[in-house]
């Protein structure tokens, strides 16, 4: 070590000596005149909050980054106290800043009104200058719309483009809605519509569906299979093809909330006297709909039922009773037969042939009592 440092070293540690007794010297001097320093500050801080508060600005500004590592080291070192003292003061002062939220709460919402009052205001003036005005706006637009168009063609209809895109995104469901109540009304010109679509992109439309079919492959076929479940079951209890229609979320919750408060409703009594007032349905009027709902349903499935080919066993058996039958009808024409000569052969008298009643339902009247013999 040279000289030079060693006179460094000894001048570094007079200094550092030095600065420890003015600390111990400003400590001992602030110990003995506490409460006039104290006094003295908060006169200070009374009589300028507005230079204080400028001063704490711009030196925080100056020095973000280490004020915010300096509270970010203090919370860290002192969570356990800061918690202490948040508790603490929270318990000495509950009603006070009840009292202050309150205050703050009524403030917002005051300014909330106001804010609001104040929109409504410039609304209703834009509403008025617009009905007296709507002609000389439209005509500034247009000429607006076109400088646009002229001087940047494709930009315009890029930002057409998107305005329109954003307002049908915000307003998705509505728009929706809408087109779907317009083709529940006229359900012909969507089909025209996208027969002219598929005739005119068939082989786009066919790919899109090639590639969503490969990429979810397991998921179709898991639906293929619940459709034909399905199908097949309502075939068999002969109910008609279902009916159904997509719709958006906010339409699906506004029939839950509706189907909800219709069956959770609670009927007051006077409610369930007027409807126990009136009589109620005769049995056989149900009974009556119960035949013709089955029979409609038995007639639809006959109709749609579709047709199978015919097994062998049945083959056979429908050929076994046309042999039985026709083998049953010559057995039937044959004692027939013997039965007539027999009757000729002892037949005393001759054969009455009796006029048939053209009434089916009058009364029959039998042969009459014979004189002499047998009768036959």
């Amino acid at each position: 070590m040279n000289r030079r440092d060693a006179a460094d070293d000894h001048s570094g540690g007079a200094d550092d000596e030095r600065r420890d007794a003015e600390r111990a010297k400003r400590r001992e001097y602030y110990r003995r005149n506490r409460d006039r320093i104290v006094a003295v500050s908060k006169a200070y801080r009374q009589q300028n909050p507005d230079k204080i508060a400028t001063n704490k600005r711009n030196y925080v500004e100056r020095n973000r980054e280490k004020v915010a590592e300096y509270k970010r080291n203090y919370r860290e070192q002192n969570a356990d106290r800061i918690r202490e003292y948040r508790q603490g003061y929270r318990a000495e002062h509950l009603e006070e800043m009840r009292a202050k939220n309150r205050e703050g709460m009524r403030a917002r919402a005051a300014k909330d009104r106001a804010k609001r009052a104040r929109e409504e205001q410039r609304r209703v003036r834009a509403r008025e200058w617009y009905a007296q005005n709507s002609e000389r706006h439209l005509a500034a637009q247009r000429a607006y719309r076109a400088a646009q168009k002229q001087a940047d063609p494709e930009g315009y209809r890029k930002a057409k483009a998107e305005r329109t895109k954003r307002w049908r995104d915000k307003h998705l469901d509505r728009e929706n809605a809408k087109l779907r109540e317009k083709h529940r009304q006229n359900p012909a010109a969507k089909q025209a519509a996208a027969a002219r679509y598929y005739e005119k992109n068939g082989e786009a439309v066919k790919a899109r569906r090639r590639e969503y079919y490969a990429a979810n492959r397991e998921k179709q076929l898991a639906a293929q299979q619940r459709w034909r479940a399905r199908e097949k079951r309502r075939k068999e209890l002969g109910l008609p093809p279902r009916r159904i229609h997509n719709v958006s979320p906010a339409e699906r919750r506004m029939n839950e909330e509706h189907a909800g408060a219709f069956f959770a409703r609670e009927w007051s009594a006077a409610e369930v006297k007027q409807v126990q007032l009136h009589e109620p349905t005769p049995p056989e009027l149900i009974a009556k709909l119960d035949r013709d709902n089955a029979r409609a349903r038995a007639d639809w499935a006959k109709a749609n039922r579709p047709m199978k080919e015919p097994s062998r066993e049945a083959v056979d058996r429908e050929r076994r009773a046309a042999i039985q039958e026709e083998a049953v009808r010559a057995e039937e024409a044959r004692l027939d037969a013997i039965a007539r000569q027999v009757n000729e052969r002892l037949r005393t008298q001759p054969r009455e042939r009796r006029p048939i009643s053209p009434d089916a339902f009058a009364p029959h009247a039998g042969p009459r009592s014979p004189e002499t013999g047998l009768g036959l």
